[in-house]
């Protein structure tokens, strides 16, 4: 009975220094991707075609913010107008 509660012991242990190497390794790979991403944008820019190749968006590729004139209402999008089921008027 010893030699199997040291067997577990020695099990959850291997398994426990197991997953922390995986961790370990995990944020390594991490790490190492921020940093070549970081590496490109100083090397090439931010409006490079290699950004787009590390999965990145290009600066030029980004919306920018719509004006809005003064007291203008906000233009309703479509999916406002939709009517839902329980919104629909019937007549009797």
């Amino acid at each position: 009975m010893e030699a199997a509660h040291e067997t577990v012991v020695h099990t959850a242990q291997v398994l426990s220094t197991a997953r922390d190497d995986e961790a370990a390794a995990t944020r390594a790979f991490h790490e190492g991707m921020l940093g070549a991403k970081s590496e490109v944008l100083t090397q090439y820019g931010a409006n490079s075609g290699v950004v787009t190749l590390m999965g990145l968006k290009r600066k030029s590729d980004r919306s920018r913010p719509a004006r809005r004139e003064n007291g203008a209402e906000p233009e309703k999008s479509k999916a406002s107008s939709i009517q839902e089921p329980g919104n629909v008027k019937r007549e009797a």
